[in-house]
């Protein structure tokens, strides 16, 4: 079976990227990273509190599951271009990586930083 012409085997670095973006967006989703606590006593009698620990989409809503999916958009776009060999879009696709990890860096953007410093990698290198 015979390859298209512009298509090659990607850099590696770039599916690292993808990796490394898709599992934190996916632990983001689904661990337990907030802590509930409920304390109500109608009675005025002393009643253990109740805690819990959710999970962001349980306290935020499913809407947060669209901004955890840019990264993940970007790295596959990445992907995508490192396997056309277009660097240029590479370079880009870092850049505007590096744009979510920096506006997001207070809340989400710091577990991005992984797949963002694969992706420069990805950038940077030469296909041998």
């Amino acid at each position: 079976m015979e390859r298209s012409a512009g298509w090659k085997r990607p850099q590696p670095w770039a599916g690292v990227a993808l990796l490394l973006a898709l599992g934190a967006s996916l632990v983001l989703l689904f661990a337990p990273l907030g802590t509930q606590v409920e304390a109500i006593s109608p009675s005025g009698s002393f009643q253990q509190p109740a805690v819990a620990h959710p999970s962001l989409p349980r306290i935020q809503g499913w809407s947060v599951a669209v901004p955890l999916s840019i990264p993940v958009f970007l790295t596959g776009a990445g992907l995508f271009a490192a396997s056309r060999q277009a660097r240029r879009w590479l370079i880009v696709i870092a850049a505007l990586l590096g744009a979510f990890v920096l506006l997001s860096a207070l809340s989400v953007g710091i577990y991005y930083l992984p797949a963002e410093a694969a992706m420069i990698v990805a950038a940077t290198r030469k296909r041998r």
